[in-house]
């Protein structure tokens, strides 16, 4: 049984190793990209996101921003939003040369807007209404992404399908984006 046991976890690690090997040859090399998405997500608005990251052989480090941006031009009050900028670590997998899966966590800093209160207006004038009070949040949160990118020739541009979360003790969200990276492999 113990002999079974071992032939079952050498199978495993052999498998594991091989999954590990990315099977475009990053050598000494790096890959540099510079992308952005839109998409929907569990908040109201459309989801935005942009993000700087830098790969070497399956490891990469991605500095991203978020946001639910809701265009309220004539309303008075505040307008809700959730924003972060993240610091994500993760690993990278690329099949065939072109496809490539990219799973990562790290730590963000998250920033929420709510409306709060009606301030009423002592002096209103005509054109003049209560205002509502805007509430200010700030948190540590935990991002999540897991991205599939469809590489171009020499991955100098690339097509991200991207699913992401914000894990925090206020208001977690989670959102999906499809997205453009320009990037450069030296």
């Amino acid at each position: 049984m113990k002999f079974q046991l071992l032939l079952i976890f050498m199978l495993f690690s052999i498998v594991g190793v091989f999954a590990q090997q990315d099977s475009v040859k990053l050598k000494n090399g790096y890959f540099f990209g510079v992308g952005i998405a839109v998409g929907t997500g569990s908040q109201n608005g459309v989801y935005v996101m942009a993000h700087i990251q830098v790969q070497h052989s399956t490891s990469y480090l991605a500095l991203k921003g978020s946001s639910f941006v809701v265009l309220d031009i004539l309303g008075d009050e505040p307008t809700p939003s959730v924003s972060d900028v993240s610091l994500i670590v993760g690993k990278s997998y690329t099949f065939g040369g072109i496809h490539n899966f990219q799973i990562g966590s790290g730590l963000s800093s998250v920033t929420i807007v709510s409306r709060g209160a009606l301030l009423p207006c002592k002096s209103c004038g005509w054109f003049e209404s209560n205002k509502y009070e805007t509430i200010t949040k700030n948190v540590i949160g935990l991002p999540i992404e897991a991205k599939y990118n469809l590489y171009s020739y020499r991955r100098r541009g690339t097509i991200s399908f991207s699913l992401n979360a914000n894990l925090n003790k206020e208001q977690s969200y989670f959102g999906a984006a499809i997205g453009l990276i320009a990037g450069r492999l030296r």
